[in-house]
């Protein structure tokens, strides 16, 4: 089956779908592949200086080597599942591993496990 993709983003962590949400600001649509069954997989929590997202659930103060920081955890699979709210129906494809990146031209290939073939416009 082959299919195509303005952008396709490999990974659906923060990164990715911090990136997706940002594109998807821009009217710019993306393909989020993650080879895990669920955000369920990733059980850990993350902690952050504030940087102005101000969605983390704990707070305390830290003193650093620059001055005092404040300091907020968050169970990274809430993390995920709010930015994963925020992102068009069919945006996430659970799972989807990648085997492989071929070039065609202008187009990059991605190939998926179960056989899928993605034609990416930007990788």
């Amino acid at each position: 089956m082959e299919a195509e993709a303005d952008v396709v983003i490999v990974g659906a962590g923060i990164s990715g779908l911090a990136t997706s949400l940002g594109l998807h600001r821009l009217g710019i649509r993306s393909l989020v592949l993650e080879s895990s069954d669920s955000f369920e997989d990733n059980r850990n929590v993350t902690s952050s200086r504030i940087t102005g997202l101000q969605t983390f659930e704990m707070s305390f103060k830290a003193k650093g080597k620059h001055g005092d920081h404040e300091i907020r955890c968050v169970k990274r699979t809430l993390l995920l599942e709010g930015l994963a709210n925020e992102l068009p129906s069919g945006t996430i494809r659970f799972p989807s591993k990648v085997v492989s990146v071929d070039e065609s031209g202008y187009f990059k290939l991605v190939h998926l496990a179960d056989g899928t073939i993605l034609k990416a416009k930007v990788d």
